[in-house]
């Protein structure tokens, strides 16, 4: 998939979308259920941290100075975790695997819940998420206050975003995608940085 995708606008009828593997259902279900249990284990762990200040601070030190003590250490790997994961959280992101559509009505699973957006009166901007490895490809959906966001990777499923279809989505030889990827990029590291930070002061790691 690339913006070099002419832009199409197809009847109804003529609207062909293959259905997604078992696999990769069951893939997206399991990062949805993922990022609600990862979210609920992170809270957890760094109150626990913070109560228990007392307790675990008396704790030997290691060569490098840091504790031994094993729930500070779990709360900043957590929060690291959390910061990488949380766009995809507090976000209305959902894979093309779980995607519905009836008509012009778009259902996208995504952690906090179901967001729905109306297509034929849809804004639809697309973003590429570079990687070391295959790049991610997202479509946001906005009508009115819906908005829905579609992921897929070229290791997931339907990079051509046939979920999509009959509706210009790519900005033909544009390089707004790619641009708009890499400031999510520079945001995502900022907004890691922060959770780390400020959780890691909840927890008294810092």
């Amino acid at each position: 998939m690339s913006d070099s995708v002419p832009r199409r606008r197809l009847k109804e009828a003529e609207v062909e979308r293959a259905q997604p593997s078992g696999f990769h259902k069951v893939v997206a279900q399991a990062l949805l259920l993922g990022g609600r249990v990862l979210s609920l284990v992170t809270i957890a762990v760094v109150a626990r941290s913070h109560v228990t200040q007392d307790e675990w601070r008396t704790a030997p030190l290691d060569d490098a100075g840091f504790t031994t003590a094993g729930l500070p250490t779990a709360s900043v790997v957590l929060l690291f975790c959390l910061g990488m994961a949380l766009p995809f959280i507090i976000l209305p992101v959902g894979s093309t695997a779980l995607a519905t559509r009836d008509g012009t009505r778009l259902t996208v699973r995504a952690v906090l819940g179901r967001r729905t957006a109306d297509l034929s009166a849809a804004r639809m901007r697309t973003a590429i998420i570079p990687g070391r490895g295959p790049d991610t490809y997202m479509a946001s959906v906005r009508s009115g206050w819906r908005w829905a966001i579609v992921a897929a990777s070229e290791t997931w499923y339907d990079t051509d975003y046939r979920i999509l279809d009959g509706y210009d989505v790519w900005e033909d030889g544009s390089l707004l995608p790619t641009v708009r990827g890499w400031v999510f990029m520079l945001g995502w590291v900022l907004l890691v940085l922060v959770v780390v930070t400020v959780g890691g002061a909840i927890a008294g790691t810092f």
